[in-house]
């Protein structure tokens, strides 16, 4: 069996850490008999330090690169990475993590829409270290936006794309030969229900089916279509409504930070 995880309420740092350390080895050597393309580890807890931390991940990369062991550390609530501005600060420390980027999580923790040049800024900056990508579309106030492919939803959808779009040119860049990513809108409660009936608002099927060919078109768009997976429509969805991401909100832009500059003079 496996170790024990750590009591709640378990106030010993360094016990907390080792424990840690010592759950995440046996499972990811208990997961190679099925030679899984990557292993995805949600790592620690939100209110960890940074000191256990750093702690933590110096000596989980050096065991996941010692034996050859594919591990991305996922950007999800209640974990160490949950925050693109606890990220900004640890992850450049860290030029060897790998991540899996559930960037629906993190524009939910920075409460805000796909259009902040600040929360873009910090992603485009990890593109090159995140390896997979969970395709859900989050928002100010929630990880799961009701249904993208409706309303006010779908400008959502489109910032998100920008991210993973983002992502993918910076694989192209290393010369990767694949990329990965997961459609992964969830079912109830990261669904939205009719709070008489408890029925789901959109068929959680179909909007990850939508997903998964928008993303297939824009590879094609960006990459070419010989390059694509061949996924095809169902009986109940198609590729519409199409999504037009465009590029960066950073283009135009020369500065990001506290403040911005634009190109134009501003009266």
């Amino acid at each position: 069996g496996f170790t024990k995880p750590s009591n709640p309420g378990e106030s010993d740092k360094k016990l907390l850490v080792e424990t840690h350390l010592k759950v995440f080895k046996e499972q990811v050597e208990a997961a190679q008999v099925l030679n899984p393309t990557l292993v995805n580890c949600h790592a620690l807890k939100d209110c960890f330090t940074e000191e256990m931390a750093a702690e933590f991940f110096t000596e989980a990369l050096g065991w996941q690169d010692k034996n050859n062991y594919r591990v991305l550390h996922e950007t999800h609530r209640k974990r160490f990475l949950h925050s693109p501005w606890v990220a900004r600060g640890f992850v450049p420390k860290f030029p060897d993590l790998k991540m899996v980027a559930d960037l629906s999580h993190w524009v939910n923790v920075a409460e805000t829409n796909a259009d902040d040049p600040d929360l873009t800024k910090v992603i485009e900056q990890f593109a090159g270290q995140f390896r997979h990508t969970h395709c859900r579309v989050g928002y100010d106030h929630g990880p799961q936006v009701p249904d993208p492919r409706v309303g006010q939803w779908l400008e959502y959808m489109e910032g998100h794309e920008r991210w993973w779009d983002a992502i993918w040119h910076a694989a192209a860049a290393r010369g990767d030969e694949e990329v990965t990513m997961t459609p992964e809108h969830g079912p109830p409660n990261y669904q939205v229900c009719d709070p008489h009936t408890n029925k789901p608002l959109a068929s959680i099927w179909d909007v990850n089916h939508w997903i998964g060919l928008r993303r297939q078109e824009r590879f094609a768009e960006l990459f070419g279509a010989e390059n694509t997976s061949r996924l095809i429509p169902s009986i109940t969805q198609g590729a519409e409504p199409v999504t037009k991401p465009g590029e960066s909100v950073l283009k135009g832009l020369q500065k990001c930070g506290i403040f911005l500059t634009w190109h134009r003079h501003m009266f």
